[in-house]
């Protein structure tokens, strides 16, 4: 009894802590937005007319992020920044590693200490949740990796016929499919405020982390400050952008295989155990009673993991490469 209730008192505080977690997030990404409306308009100060002889630097400082909003790009990998890059609502993620967590510590309770299986419990659905939210992010930004190249070339055109900059980001706002559409109503709405083109598009690259942008920011700032015909170095960049992304696309060709082998392997002694149970019943039976068999269990979920984190990481930095 004494341990149920401890377990249940455990479980409790989880509970509470993740669901504070949420709020605190709620919370921090409302005060975020309203930061960086007010500073959009008030970092530029006086009117333009006032500083167009002024000299200005074309590097790209980098915002100071909240402490909570810092933690969460850090740990959790939360898109606090990213709102059409969530295919789950931020509490559900939340409640699926709870369930999780909770699930995994009932059956951790089976081969080891009560406590050892509530701090394994809290690493599930900590990992659980973080990879559910990498999982979105890498989604959102393969999405928008795949556009970039069109989004460009009809900036380039548009350029070529003599619009402005500003007005090429309304028409890919209204023209280009998701999710290029919607950073791009983003950075309309802070080129509105104030923003200068270039610090709007450096604004998708602090959230996306796709180098592309920082490249097209960096390009605009250059051409701003020191002239030069805009639309032959975004088309030049488009190009650029189209055979990266080719490269990526056959990169990824060239791991399916290794990613396919990597989840058979994981996939393998599951499948065997089973297979073993079904032909012969019984024959796992010490796994599970007998405390050597338990302490094998556990060594083998660990080295699994590991083996499963060493394959991931060795396919994603050939991948990048």
């Amino acid at each position: 009894m004494t341990v149920n209730n401890g377990l249940l008192a455990a479980g409790i505080i989880l509970l509470v802590a993740l669901v504070a977690a949420v709020v605190m997030l709620r919370l921090d990404t409302r005060q975020k937005r309203l930061e960086e409306r007010i500073q959009g308009v008030a970092e530029f100060g006086p009117p333009r007319d006032q500083l167009r002889d002024q000299p200005r630097s074309i590097r790209m400082t980098q915002p100071r992020r909240g402490s909570t909003r810092g933690l969460a790009y850090s740990v959790l990998r939360v898109p606090v920044g990213l709102t059409h890059a969530n295919v789950l609502p931020i509490w559900l993620v939340f409640v699926i590693g709870i369930v999780a967590g909770l699930g995994e510590s009932w059956v951790a309770n089976i081969f080891v200490s009560p406590i050892t299986a509530w701090l394994s419990a809290a690493a599930t659905g900590f990992l659980l949740t973080r990879g559910i939210f990498g999982w979105e992010v890498e989604r959102y930004r393969k999405k928008l990796l795949g556009q970039i190249a069109d989004a460009l070339e009809l900036i380039g055109s548009a350029t070529r016929a003599g619009l402005p900059a500003a007005e090429a980001f309304r028409m890919l706002a209204r023209e280009m499919p998701s999710p290029t559409r919607d950073e791009f109503v983003q950075v309309v709405n802070e080129m509105s405020v104030g923003a200068a083109p270039e610090d709007a598009v450096m604004g998708v690259f602090r959230r996306t982390r796709l180098a592309e942008y920082s490249i097209f920011a960096v390009t605009l700032a250059i051409q701003t400050r020191s002239g030069g015909r805009l639309s032959e170095s975004i088309t030049n960049l488009a190009e650029t952008v189209r055979q990266r992304v080719a490269v990526a696309g056959r990169a990824e060709a060239l791991a399916a295989e290794a990613k396919l082998s990597a989840r058979v392997i994981t996939v393998l002694p599951f499948v065997g155990g089973a297979a073993m149970s079904f032909l012969q019943p019984g024959f796992l039976t010490p796994l599970l009673h007998d405390p050597r068999g338990k302490r094998l269990v556990v060594v083998g979920v660990i080295t699994l993991g590991l083996g499963m984190y060493t394959m991931r990481k060795m396919i994603q930095g050939v991948s990048k490469d």
